[in-house]
């Protein structure tokens, strides 16, 4: 443990998953309670088989990556290898 009398927290070492982008699931509970994905899959066509995803969870992705700092779809890589995000998320959570 490190400790240190600037601010008030101690620095501990963790065996436990941690993610950097743990504010992320805020946003998407956000959007969530604003309507925005029932609007979404109500407007914007549905996928063609059971296989596909609804316009809502590519919303959520998007929604992710902007809010992320993603600057191309390639870093929904990143969002989708967080274990810990994915987690908090569910198991459908990035779909890029």
């Amino acid at each position: 443990m490190i400790s240190q009398d600037v601010f008030n927290f101690n620095i501990e070492r963790t065996e436990k998953n941690i993610t950097a982008n743990a504010g992320l699931p805020f946003f998407v509970r956000y959007i969530h309670e604003l309507g925005v994905n029932q609007l979404a899959d109500t407007y914007l066509p549905l996928p063609g088989n059971t296989k596909g995803y609804k316009p809502s969870e590519y919303i959520d992705t998007f929604i992710l990556l902007l809010c992320g700092g993603g600057r191309s779809l390639e870093d929904s890589r990143m969002l989708k290898q967080d274990q810990p995000l994915q987690t908090v998320l569910g198991s459908r959570a990035v779909y890029l």
